[in-house]
């Protein structure tokens, strides 16, 4: 799930290799970082530098740790959504609901009602 959860691109290479036993396929699986997995990483930081308790795997992303990487946002998927039903759409799609913004949504409760003031004056 690595690949598909971080919009990454995922590399197969097959290589033939001689054992004692005959010649032996190998396959090489990497991942390859996108623009988009950079961008999810970068709205992901965003949102943890806005709220703390959003967790947010910054050792594995210095180390591209993308096994651990993948891992964490899916657990996290759940109590994102409990902060705002949004907020994980906007991590990984950079999608955000009209009239809403992001320190709205990925804040306290207390600035999201701020949020929905603002919004209705």
């Amino acid at each position: 799930m690595t690949a598909g959860a971080l919009n990454m691109e995922l590399h197969v290479a097959k290589r033939s290799s001689l054992s004692l036993e005959g010649e032996q396929e190998e396959l090489n699986v990497s991942f390859q970082p996108t623009k988009k997995t950079f961008d999810i990483l970068n709205r992901w930081k965003e949102v943890n530098t806005i709220n703390a308790d959003v967790p947010y795997p910054a050792e594995a992303i210095e180390h591209h740790d993308w096994y651990t990487i993948s891992d964490e946002l899916l657990k996290a998927e759940v109590f994102i959504n409990e902060i705002h039903i949004d907020l994980y759409k906007y991590i990984v799609n950079g999608e955000l609901p009209e009239g809403k913004t992001i320190r709205g949504i990925a804040g306290t409760q207390e600035n999201q009602r701020l949020d929905d003031k603002t919004e209705s004056n």
